[in-house]
């Protein structure tokens, strides 16, 4: 019995947000999120998908994955390797810390 791949979702499967869309959900304006991407090459940890039209998709679940960060849980929302697990989106530290 061969294990089938079309049942499993693909890992970008989740990255679903515009950036103006993933700005409300962090309740800042999309500029912020512009500037910190241009940055750092991330929001926060949180690094979207560049689309080959230089649109950025972002993952949906960001809220529970750096909330279970700043908890410091490894729980079911953070992955040991450090990235989401339901969305496998690499969450980087920041520079800061």
């Amino acid at each position: 019995m061969a294990l089938d791949i079309r049942d499993q979702l693909h890992p970008a499967d989740h990255f679903r947000l515009t950036t103006d869309q993933f700005a409300a959900q962090q309740l800042v304006e999309p500029q912020t999120v512009r500037k910190q991407y241009s940055a750092s090459g991330s929001y926060h940890g949180v690094r979207p998908v560049r689309l080959r039209n230089r649109k950025l998709l972002w993952p949906d679940n960001t809220i529970a994955c750096l909330a279970a960060e700043q908890l410091g849980t490894t729980g079911p929302t953070v992955s040991p390797v450090g990235s989401c697990c339901h969305c496998r989106a690499p969450l980087v530290k920041s520079r800061g810390n």
